[in-house]
């Protein structure tokens, strides 16, 4: 078995178990300090280039978590402390070169949202 046959096979595992309708509530607490993560991080990459691109969606597997990417032609954090205190809030980070010669960031903030408990 080759390993994108069992990649395949446990994408295929989850799409026949997963729930098929399923309710996601606001996790306040984590909502609120993540939506000022993301207000301080674009802060920042505004400061050095206004035409900066941000996307703030959902993740298309679960919805739970929030993704931000950005892509900007230079980022320069200039207050680090607080650039690191927003980024602290994160689950995941990368920064990574694009072919275009712009520079794209990639930000995961997780349990934005939580499944609803079973209505019964």
């Amino acid at each position: 078995m080759k390993k994108t046959d069992g990649i395949d096979a446990l994408l295929a595992y989850y799409e026949d178990n997963m729930p098929q309708n399923v309710v996601l509530v606001k996790n306040h607490e984590r909502y609120n300090e993540v939506k000022k993560a993301i207000q301080d991080i674009a802060d920042f990459v505004w400061d050095t280039d206004d035409n900066a691109q941000i996307k703030v969606n959902p993740d298309d597997l679960t919805g739970s978590s929030i993704c931000v990417e950005i892509i900007a032609s230079l980022v320069v954090i200039d207050m680090i402390d607080k650039f690191c205190g927003a980024l602290s809030k994160a689950n995941n980070f990368e920064v990574y070169p694009r072919e275009d010669g712009n520079v794209g960031l990639g930000i995961v903030f997780e349990g934005v949202f939580d499944a609803a408990p079973p209505h019964k």
